[in-house]
This record gives structure tokens, sequence and C-alpha cells, in this order.
């Protein structure tokens, strides 16, 4: 949420806890209290949405980072076996398998970086009993495997988040957008007769229609949405 938006939300909880605290003086009002209804089913809906938002897969990014770290030292280590297998034995298709610059691995497409595990994989499977001489284990090229072949559904789960993060933002501003409609068109006016009928209260819901700016330190009525005097 925006700053804007978190201002104006606070300022429309301020008005429910003023007219929820006020309201033996509106319970006859069927009209008023339907309205208050309408805005407290706004709030609860931003409250509901504001986890989904900012899910946005921060953390995800970062576990992304570590197993594709991990990725790239199996690739290493087990190209590293292949080829003292290659050179030991003097073959020379397991060589050409394994030529290919280590220093690309950072900067390889993700899609290219992943066929390239499963090829190892693949080769080190079948050189798996010459690859123990050079220290690298069944167990590794299994991992090396099991991360290749989950690494691009990361992306599936990530992009996910990222859609209802989008979805939720727009459902926050509409909710938000509509309440304060509602404030300004239909609230403001309902609660203008007060103005005579009970200062008190009217001057008290003008108060809590007031936004207060957090980042200015200083509260200000919005000018297209203030009550009404």
């Amino acid at each position: 949420m925006t700053r804007n938006e978190i201002d104006s939300l606070e300022m429309i909880e301020s008005v429910i806890a003023f007219l929820e605290g006020n309201i033996e003086l509106i319970e006859n009002n069927p009209a008023i209290r339907a309205k208050l209804t309408e805005l407290k089913a706004h709030v609860t809906k931003v409250k509901a949405m504001k986890p989904v938002q900012l899910e946005r897969g921060k953390d995800d990014h970062a576990v992304k980072k570590t197993k594709r770290e991990t990725l790239v030292e199996l690739i290493k280590s087990t190209t590293d076996g292949l080829k003292a297998v290659a050179v030991s034995t003097n073959n020379t298709a397991l060589k050409t398998v394994c030529n290919y610059p280590q220093s690309s691995l950072k900067d390889m497409r993700e899609n290219d970086l992943v066929n390239l595990a499963l090829q190892l994989v693949a080769k080190a499977k079948e050189y798996e009993v010459e690859l123990k001489t050079w220290n690298v284990q069944p167990e590794e090229t299994e991992q090396l495997n099991d991360l290749a072949s989950n690494y691009l559904s990361q992306n599936v789960d990530m992009n996910l988040k990222k859609d209802k993060s989008i979805q939720a933002t727009s459902s926050i501003v509409d909710h938000i957008s509509a309440a304060m409609q509602l404030l300004s068109e239909e609230m403001d006016v309902m609660l203008t007769p007060f103005k005579r009928a009970n200062p008190d209260f009217f001057n008290g819901y003008q108060l809590a229609r007031q936004i207060t700016h957090h980042a200015a330190t200083h509260t200000t009525k919005k000018k297209d949405t203030g009550a009404k005097e």
C-alpha cells in the first residue's frame, strides 16, 4: 500500500470507530447504519488483501539465488570429475561434453544452465564407477539431478505470487476509493444535519474525517473528499 492509501485507510477506520462509539445517536437512522456497514465491509476486504499484496516472493528470490549457487557448484564439481575421467581414459567424446567455459555459468540463462546440468547428470550416471575414483559420489549426482529437475518450477510459483499481489493491490485501491466516495458523497451529506441538531457529534465526525499525513507529520483534509460544512 502507498502512504496515501495507508493514511486514507486510517481515516476511514477512525470514522468507523467514531460512529460505533456514538452508535446511540444513529441507532434510529437505518440509512446511516447501512452506510457504516458498507464502510466496515470495505475495510475488511482491504485488510484481507494486505497479506496477499505483501507476498511478492521476495524470500523466494533469496532461496532461488542460493539454489542457483548450489547448482553451479555441483555442475563444476561434476564437470571436474568427468574431465578427469575423460583425460585418464582418453575419452574424446566425454571431453567434448565438458568443453564449456566454467566462467560462463554465472551469467548463463536458466534454461541453458538446467539443460547443461541434466546433460552432465546423464554422463555422471554413465560413468558412476569411474567418478568415484575422482571423488564424485552418486549422492552428488542425485542432488544435481533433483536440483536441476525442479529448478524452473520455482518460476511458476513466484509468478503466481506476483500475479496475486498485483490483483490484491488493485482490489485494495478499489475498496479504498469506494469507501472514500461513500464518505464524501453519502455519509458526509447524511451527517451534515447534525451540525445544528448535535454540534459536538458533528464536530467529532469532522475531526475523524481528517487525514493524518504521517510523512509530513501534519493533519489535513482532502479537498475532494472532505466532509461538507
